[in-house]
């Protein structure tokens, strides 16, 4: 006989569960949107390992709904015989049947490769040699990273793949075979750039370079600098062994402190007057006479003025920050303006027709000093220039009477009186008072 009572009992006691689980899932979906299960997910709550995994997911809702942090569930690992299933039913999630599919990202398709990781090609064969040997292979998404290229010696003509660095800094193109510069305008960013010993005649390219701070354009075929014009901020310039004779395109480079002209045709340096801030000018083996244009340029530290037509420096008495002077090989025969250069340190003043160095006296500072070839017969001047290292005096007509002087420069290392009328006794005399200086006579 069936009892109707417990019957009713378990039937009243499934509605009152169905009851608290469905409460308990409506105050999760007032506040997380869940939807309210339906009947068939009730029947399957009655289970109790599916009633303990329904607490653990309202205890979660719970504390998401409180402001706690959620707790992820722990996803059981994956068999290899597994296959991705579609969308589960509730059933199968709360029964813990269903195990999540593995989600992997599509492969790109084999013609369409990453471009982060392709190789950057080169257009000529020769820049792509020079490039791999000194730097490798590299992908396309480096190049932004490459601030400098020292392409030194590589035997390049053509340079076009250089527009392909967009972000280059300082550029060394040295000692190759290029004569278009074209390529060189699009890498605007440059601050430094070498192109000394090429086949350069034409600069105008250069013009677009406006952040350029030092340029090297040594031994080329230029004789036109106007290119160079819009190149304001400019400090550094060297256009050594060139054709350059008109100087006038420079006077607007007025940020320029250090400037090589050696070796061209040049004999005007007015355009030069404007440049105050020259710290370095190198002018040697050219053909200049007058250099009155320089008395302005107080700034100068070291000035090269060798193997030019000179007979008059006396408008250099003004250059009073002075600290190395070449003056060799011309036809000064007056130095009396070097006497206010008290920072002197370096002189060549060799190859010329001087015969009193009396205005030597005061620069104590000198160190270098090479007066070789000229007519001087009395050192005095130099007594006790005890921070003399190295003194040439080969090729004067000094005697004897110039030991004892010769005597107290105890720093010397170095003494060349090679061709000079000193006698070996003095010669020995000198050597006993100077043991540490190689005395070359």
């Amino acid at each position: 006989m069936i009892n109707r009572k417990n019957t009713y009992k378990s039937k009243s006691n499934n509605e009152t569960d169905d009851k608290k689980a469905k409460s308990a899932l409506q105050h999760c979906s007032r506040n997380n949107g869940v939807r309210t299960p339906g009947p068939a997910v009730l029947t399957a709550l009655r289970k109790p390992a599916a009633f303990a995994l329904l607490i653990c997911i309202v205890a979660t809702a719970i504390l998401g709904c409180s402001g706690g942090e959620s707790l992820a569930p722990v996803k059981p690992e994956r068999s290899a015989e597994q296959t991705d299933s579609p969308v589960p039913n509730p059933t199968q999630v709360l029964s813990g049947d269903y195990i999540p599919p593995v989600q992997t990202p599509l492969p790109l398709p084999a013609d369409e490769p990453n471009p982060f990781e392709t190789e950057l090609q080169f257009n000529n064969e020769n820049f792509a040699r020079a490039f791999k040997y000194k730097y490798g292979s590299i992908c396309v998404s480096d190049r932004s990273s490459i601030a400098e290229l020292h392409l030194h010696r590589c035997g390049l003509m053509h340079v076009n793949d250089l527009t392909k660095f967009g972000y280059l800094r300082v550029l060394d193109l040295s000692e190759n075979m290029i004569y278009d510069l074209s390529p060189i305008e699009k890498l605007t960013a440059l601050r430094k750039l070498n192109l000394d010993t090429n086949n350069i005649s034409d600069i105008s390219h250069l013009s677009e370079l406006t952040e350029l701070l030092e340029l090297d354009i040594d031994k080329n075929n230029i004789s036109n600098l106007y290119p160079l014009t819009p190149l304001k901020n400019m400090t550094k310039l060297l256009a050594h062994e060139n054709e350059i004779h008109d100087l006038q395109p420079l006077s607007e480079l007025t940020k320029l402190q250090k400037l090589g002209l050696r070796s061209n045709s040049i004999s005007d340096l007015r355009p030069l007057s404007k440049l105050a801030e020259l710290r370095e000018l190198y002018l040697h083996d050219n053909s200049i006479s007058d250099v009155s244009p320089l008395s302005e340029l107080h700034e100068l530290r070291r000035l090269n003025l060798h193997d030019n037509v000179l007979s008059d420096i006396s408008e250099l008495r003004s250059l009073e920050n002075m600290e190395r002077l070449w003056i060799y090989n011309n036809s000064i025969s007056d130095i009396s303006a070097l006497a206010g250069m008290k920072e002197l340190s370096v002189l060549y003043a060799g190859m010329n027709s001087i015969e009193d160095i009396s205005s030597l006296a005061e620069l104590v500072n000198l160190t270098d000093v090479s007066l070789h070839n000229n007519a001087i017969t009395d050192v005095s001047a130099l007594e006790e220039h005890v921070n003399l290292k190295k003194l040439d005096l080969s090729g004067n007509p000094i005697d004897d009477s110039a030991v004892e002087v010769l005597c107290t420069l105890t720093g010397l290392e170095k003494l060349d009186l090679q061709r000079t009328g000193i006698s070996q006794e003095g010669i020995a005399a000198i050597r006993a008072a100077l043991p540490k200086a190689n005395v070359l006579a």
